[in-house]
């Protein structure tokens, strides 16, 4: 299954299913034919695209080291002999790179600015990949519809840090997030929101993200706005809802964490 998601007159995403509910993203300039792809766990899909649509591949951006986002790199590098980026600090675990980047680094993609922002939490080396004159961010396992990545080597006090610079982009943003979570997502989201106009917003969301998939759409990418009150770990900056996570929720950082914690165990 394949998506399109046009931001600009020369340049598209498409999304490739990888594994389960992976998706490996290729970002195209229409005119020159090059390709970036970002966190390809697999080879394969990406080089039957590539292949059949006469495309380049110049780069490809990685979020972080787990095996899901990393596998297919080695074989679509000797291949086509292109760029690879990744965290500086993520060398010993990440395939061989051509370049490594830290947190606020610039790069160009055909002109446009790319910004590079560390955001450790799912791991202590995940960064993400922020285009705004696209208005597009490519967060890997950071941030999912209706979720958050699980903390498998950060804090629940870095990941917070991390959510909040992403709820700070412009509302408009697209999001695009390494996995197909959402329903599930919204299941958990139902058992923290029980009434009010927050349920009844939940409950319509659920509807329209339901008959996306029953006509095997994605529901990635997501514009960041629609998701600010929804989903659960951005929702806590409102006290209205941080009450709902129980008396031990003083904060939007205590009811993250307790949320997270639900989560891991629903």
């Amino acid at each position: 299954m394949l998506n399109d998601s046009k931001m600009i007159s020369n340049i598209q995403v498409k999304l490739l299913n990888a594994f389960q509910d992976n998706y490996i993203f290729l970002i195209i300039n229409e005119e020159n034919r090059d390709v970036v792809v970002v966190d390809p766990g697999e080879s394969e899909p990406v080089l039957t695209y590539l292949k059949q649509h006469n495309l380049t591949l110049k780069s490809i951006y990685l979020t972080h080291h787990h095996k899901d986002h990393i596998a297919g790199v080695t074989e679509l590098q000797k291949k086509y002999n292109c760029e690879v980026v990744g965290f500086f600090g993520d060398i010993h675990r990440l395939p061989p790179l051509t370049r490594t980047v830290k947190n606020e680094d610039l790069l160009s993609l055909w002109g446009y600015s790319v910004v590079v922002h560390h955001t450790p939490g799912h791991t202590t080396g995940h960064i993400i990949y922020y285009i705004p004159d696209m208005k597009a961010c490519f967060v890997g396992d950071t941030l999912f519809s209706m979720g958050c990545g699980r903390l498998f080597e950060g804090t629940s006090r870095e990941m917070h840090q991390s959510l909040a610079f992403i709820r700070a982009l412009p509302g408009e943003t697209r999001i695009y997030c390494a996995h197909e979570y959402t329903l599930h997502n919204i299941e958990f989201a139902k058992t923290v929101v029980k009434k009010g106009l927050d349920r009844d917003a939940l409950l319509s969301y659920e509807l329209s993200m339901k008959k996306l998939r029953q006509e095997n759409i994605p529901t990635i990418p997501f514009i960041l706005e629609d998701q600010l009150e929804l989903n659960p770990f951005f929702a806590v900056a409102s006290e209205s809802y941080r009450r709902t996570c129980g008396p031990d929720s003083q904060s939007a950082l205590d009811a993250f964490s307790i949320l997270r914690q639900r989560r891991d165990h629903f």
